[in-house]
């Protein structure tokens, strides 16, 4: 009956014979690989999408920066395969979701569920665990898919049976054609070409297991590229660095060693190291070269040493048998969650311990050193100790010893004046004045000379001192010796420091006594003593419009003996700014002026800004309505002031 039918009814018996077995034989099994492949393409997507959310999240936890990873899981959850996705920390809470209520709580129970499950990855840094990623994944788009696979094909084999007369053969032809460049690039991709592409498009099952295929491949060489480039920018990386590294297996055998590790160790060659038992060939003996056990080995002792080792003081030995000092570290490497070998790192300290050892050298120098200085400074102090014996001998003397015959002079002179006065010439009586005016002149001096010295010795006592009585106190005194004098005194008020009331008096009748002097031959002096806040300090000042100077001699002021006035203008003896600087040094402050010739001077002075209790002080009230300062106080509120 066969022989007896037409050739394209054979052909189309054929054809549909041919097309049912290759119903049962190829399609189904090809239906078979694409859901196989599908899964794989799935499996892999799931992969690369926890590599991804696993390397974003390493980040995100080290920073704790979450709001960029809440937008990288929206994305991710975006994904037709991905169901739910969350980021939790070392505390077990949600830190990002593709729900954002769940932010902040504890992640679900992970319940199974039909077409769906999770997966979990651990988020590690060199720091330790940092979280987890969990994601839910779906199946239901591979099922959607296979079901609508094995319907096309019964479609398909209803089609094509029923169309077999016309268009089988052309049919088979193109399906064979279609699995053969699918196979053909299977095959490639089987035998490590990942660039294997099948170029099969269309929407029916060969077409979706082409370009199934065709994706999964792309990702696949995507992912090896990657991984190539991370090698070699680790090899890059041990083959750079200065810093000597090798790996070795739990046998101790070099797995790994990087160029700075053969040229410290004195090998030509990586094979040199390489298999070879790293404890016996550069780690076998202690610094004193006491043999060193294997078994005893930190970096080699895999059931304890799960841990970075670190020794700072070790020895290794070099090709040549030498020694060299070492600091190591030998660091765990873990393979799903065992311990496989170790990576060690050391650095050659040859150079440290000979800095340590002058290091040492030049401390016990010092030490010495320092001794000598402490003794020589006991002895210095103790000649001090004595010089300010006799110093102080000395003031003693001078302030009674050489006093009497000073006042002797005086005394004398004065009584030969008045009771021999009418018998003396005028030559002899101007003589007698100037013995005078000599023999008190002396004893200011001396009186000078002591103060500047009482200054230096004396101890310094801080308490709140009110700057503004005080001034007035002395203007007040200075009226009462020169009632004859208009003197327009301007105190400012509430100027409170911190120091030694005496000392700071005897630096304020020296600054207003000079200003006082040298506005004397003036018809209206002014004085004024105020402040000025100037970066950050309080400034004081002491401003006259008498005399004044020039700029020029200004560093001579501060000296002893020094001045810039003839006698006959004005009188002194040289010493009353030597002892306003001596004693803002013993303050720790610091003075100098602004002048000009016949138009004034301002002196400045700083004391340092030590915190003060005003409500402690005696702050006077100095001003009255009419703005004229001091002249409201009399003498009998000078003296309780005082």
């Amino acid at each position: 009956m066969f022989s007896q039918l037409s050739l394209k009814f054979r052909i189309a018996l054929v054809i549909l014979l041919l097309e049912a077995v290759m119903m049962t034989f190829v399609l189904w099994p090809t239906l078979s690989q694409s859901k196989r492949s599908a899964e794989a393409f799935h499996t892999a997507t799931e992969n690369v999408l926890l590599g991804l959310m696993q390397e974003i999240a390493t980040g995100a936890l080290l920073t704790e920066e979450y709001s960029d990873l809440q937008l990288y899981v929206a994305k991710v959850a975006a994904q037709p395969s991905v169901e739910r996705i969350l980021v939790t920390d070392t505390n077990g809470k949600v830190v990002a979701s593709s729900d954002a209520t769940e932010v902040g709580q504890s992640p679900p129970e992970q319940l199974a569920a039909k077409n769906r499950f999770w997966r979990t990855v651990t988020v590690e840094s060199a720091a330790g665990t940092l979280g987890e990623v969990i994601v839910e994944f779906s199946t239901a788009d591979i099922e959607e898919a296979n079901r609508r696979a094995r319907n096309l094909g019964a479609a398909l084999a209803i089609i094509g049976m029923s169309a077999i007369a016309a268009i089988g053969i052309l049919v088979g032809f193109a399906l064979t054609r279609r699995l053969e460049r699918v196979t053909a690039a299977v095959t490639r991709f089987a035998q490590g070409d990942v660039n294997a592409r099948s170029g099969v498009t269309g929407r029916d099952e060969i077409g979706g297991l082409g370009q199934v295929f065709d994706s999964m491949a792309a990702v696949v060489s995507t992912q090896q590229k990657q991984l190539r480039e991370q090698a070699d920018r680790i090899r890059l990386l041990l083959d750079s660095t200065a810093e000597a590294i090798y790996g070795v297996d739990l046998n101790g055998k070099c797995t790994f060693v990087n160029p700075a590790c053969v040229s410290l160790l004195g090998y030509s060659e990586e094979a040199q190291l390489l298999g070879q038992p790293m404890h016996q060939l550069i780690h076998h003996s202690h610094p004193d070269g006491s043999p060193y056990p294997r078994e005893k080995c930190r970096i080699f002792n895999a059931e304890r040493n799960d841990r970075t080792v670190r020794c700072d003081e070790e020895v290794f030995w070099r090709a040549d048998g030498t020694a060299l000092p070492a600091e190591y570290w030998a660091h765990p490497i873990h393979q799903e969650g065992k311990v496989v070998g170790h990576v060690v790192a050391f650095v050659d300290i040859t150079a440290r311990k000979s800095t340590e050892a002058e290091l040492k050298r030049h401390r016990d120098h010092l030490e010495d050193l320092v001794a000598q200085r402490t003794a020589a400074l006991r002895r210095m102090t103790e000649e001090l100790a004595a010089t300010n014996m006799e110093l102080q001998s000395f003031s003693y003397s001078v302030s009674h010893d050489l006093r009497a015959p000073l006042r002797a002079i005086d005394g004398f002179s004065h009584a030969l004046e008045a009771d021999y006065g009418a018998q003396l010439d005028e030559g002899a009586k101007n003589y007698l004045r100037r013995i005078r005016a000599g023999a008190q002149k002396m004893g200011r001096l001396i009186d000078d000379l002591l103060q500047l010295a009482q200054v230096s010795r004396q101890e310094l006592r801080r308490a709140n001192v009110d700057l503004s009585a005080l001034a007035a106190v002395i203007i007040a005194n200075l009226r009462e010796a020169e009632p004859q004098r208009q003197v327009r005194a301007d105190i400012a008020p509430g100027l409170v420091v911190k120091g030694d009331p005496g000392l700071l008096q005897v630096m304020l009748e020296n600054l207003l006594g000079n200003a006082w002097k040298y506005t004397s031959q003036r018809d209206e002096a002014e004085i004024t003593f105020g402040s000025r806040d100037e970066n950050g300090e309080r400034i004081y000042f002491v401003r006259d419009n008498g005399a004044g100077f020039d700029m020029r001699y200004a560093d001579k002021l501060f000296g002893a003996f020094q001045r810039l006035h003839r006698p006959d203008e004005f009188e002194g003896t040289g010493i009353g700014l030597a002892t306003v600087q001596r004693v803002l040094a013993r303050h720790g402050g610091r003075i100098w002026p602004e002048a000009e010739p016949d138009r004034g001077a301002t002196f400045y002075f700083v004391i340092p800004n030590v915190e003060v209790d005003t409500s402690s002080a005696q702050v006077a009230d100095m001003t009255d309505p009419d703005n004229k300062t001091v002249d409201r106080i009399t003498r009998r509120d000078a003296r309780k002031m005082r």
